[in-house]
């Protein structure tokens, strides 16, 4: 089945089998991936605040992402899928979708070492995560959780927490990961539970000795992990895995 896109770009709104490629590989910029639902974009307002944050912060300047224009809300209407936007150093900024399901089946992960962290920051520069999400493919699994040192930070496209006789557990935001919507949403719901949960480094001898592994990410929600595969190539089974 061939890929439908559609975009919005200068105001102008269009669409196709294949993105124009300065929105396909945009480069010097700065992005937000949205789920859209029963064609509403999720979270929109906690995305366009964090992109906002982030120019702020690496370009000293207040821009804002253009509002999207009635001729692009209304494809995204009833739709479900991938809803893109794009913020440039100039100034200008995109709105790019791809309608597709958004599958939050389980996932089999495997520990990858890494020299440096991600960074804090969504860009366009996307090559070392596609690398390293390739890398964990051909090891037969779903995404890799990225290692440090002896410690665990997080995914190529999620961020993660584990559960063991302490409670829940996930990296702290030092600057080494990005501050992922999902992962701030379940922090919330855990504290108003007042469920035990912590935010501290992970290594990666805790990590084997957890009793539940959970992804997340705000496009696919709460992802469980079916197995993960150890630097040592022995596999650790969670054949029940759950928030609560």
């Amino acid at each position: 089945m061939k890929q439908a896109f559609c975009w919005q770009h200068v105001n102008i709104v269009s669409e196709g089998e294949e993105l124009p490629t300065e929105l396909a590989f945009p480069g010097t910029s700065l992005l937000e991936t949205i789920a859209v639902r029963a064609g509403k974009p999720v979270w929109l307002e906690r995305h366009l605040a964090r992109i906002c944050r982030a120019a702020l912060e690496l370009w000293n300047s207040e821009f804002q992402p253009v509002e999207m224009l009635p001729e692009f809300s209304e494809i995204l209407r009833t739709q479900e899928g991938r809803l893109r936007c794009l913020l440039f150093a100039d100034g200008s900024s995109a709105w790019t979708f791809q309608a597709e399901h958004l599958s939050c089946r389980p996932m089999r992960v495997t520990l990858l070492e890494v020299p440096q962290p991600l960074g804090c920051y969504k860009t366009g520069k996307r090559a070392r995560h596609t690398e390293m999400l390739q890398l964990a493919e051909k090891l037969g699994a779903d995404e890799a959780l990225l290692v440090q040192g002896a410690e665990v930070l997080e995914g190529t496209f999620t961020n993660f927490l584990m559960h063991d006789q302490s409670g829940w557990l996930t990296p702290p935001l030092d600057g080494r990961i990005l501050p992922g919507i999902m992962r701030t949403l379940i922090l919330q719901h855990l504290y108003h539970t007042q469920e035990p949960v912590q935010e501290e480094v992970v290594t990666v001898e805790r990590l084997q000795g957890c009793d539940r592994l959970l992804l997340c990410n705000s496009l696919r929600g709460i992802i469980p992990v079916s197995a993960l595969r150890l630097q040592s190539g022995l596999t650790i089974d969670f054949p029940l895995n759950r928030l609560a």
